[in-house]
């Protein structure tokens, strides 16, 4: 980060020397500068101060390790803003990717379905067809048992005489 500079008096950042202050409108200010000028830039955060450059009504953020992930992304490095880009490229088309094959897969199935309910209502057809053969032949038997008891209750009647 050797690009970060007090945007009022252009002194840049020395190990523990002096802290510096990012705004809501972009402009960086150091300590000094911070401390010469009339404002509330205390305990890391601010109420409304006015911008020494802009004079805009702003808040700022003292720029540290664990600041504010919102105004920490200002100072990355652009290769790794473009390594986490590309990450979301990718998951935008793994998104993308499954989104389709869900639906394919849905209209594949109702395809399926539809095709897969013809063929149970035809078998349930042919079962009932054959439950109620089964039932005229088990009546037709039914039938044919009874003549038969009563022919062996005469024979055996006329066996007995």
């Amino acid at each position: 980060m050797n690009w970060i500079h007090c945007n009022k008096c252009s002194s840049i950042p020395a190990t523990g020397k002096c802290f510096f202050w990012l705004t809501s409108c972009g402009h960086v200010f150091c300590g000094e500068c911070v401390g010469i000028e009339k404002g509330s830039f205390v305990h890391g955060t601010t109420n409304s101060v006015s911008c020494f450059v802009c004079h805009h009504n702003v808040k700022a953020v003292q720029i540290r390790r664990g600041m504010d992930q919102s105004a920490a992304v200002l100072f990355r490095p652009p290769n790794e803003l473009l390594q986490k880009l590309s990450q979301f490229y990718k998951i935008g088309e793994i998104i993308k990717f499954q989104a389709w094959q869900f639906a394919s897969f849905q209209r594949l199935r109702q395809g399926k379905d539809t095709s897969q309910d013809v063929y149970y209502k035809q078998l349930l057809q042919k079962k009932d067809r054959d439950l109620e053969k089964a039932l005229e032949e088990n009546k037709r038997l039914t039938t044919l048992l009874e003549s038969k008891e009563k022919e062996i209750r005469q024979l055996s009647q006329q066996q007995k005489e």
